[in-house]
């Protein structure tokens, strides 16, 4: 993923517990939704953050093959829409998060 020096875009990549136990992920990718309107979340099929855990409303905006060496798996852009936020924000002012590395 490329973010040009100048981008207002902010990523963060939270610490994951690689065992699973990341509800605090989960709760920050909906607080970041909450409060700027939207989110944006790379996620990728590894059961760090499984998808049906991330918070909805969420919309899949990008699906691409990550390869790896035993085999495909995807790679997914989410926008997480937010329950309180400012929903006209532009995806320069949301944060990305990726909830699998």
């Amino acid at each position: 993923m490329y973010v040009p020096r100048d981008s207002l875009l902010t990523l963060v990549c939270p610490g994951i517990d690689w065992g699973g136990g990341n509800e605090n992920i989960v709760q920050e990718i909906q607080q970041q939704a909450d409060e700027e309107g939207q989110a944006y979340v790379l996620g990728e099929d590894a059961p760090i953050v499984r998808e049906d855990q991330l918070p909805t409303p969420r919309t899949v905006l990008a699906t691409f093959p990550r390869p790896n060496s035993s085999g495909y798996y995807a790679v997914k852009v989410y926008r997480i829409d937010g329950n309180g936020g400012n929903s006209d924000n532009d995806s320069n002012s949301a944060t990305g998060t990726a909830p699998g590395g």
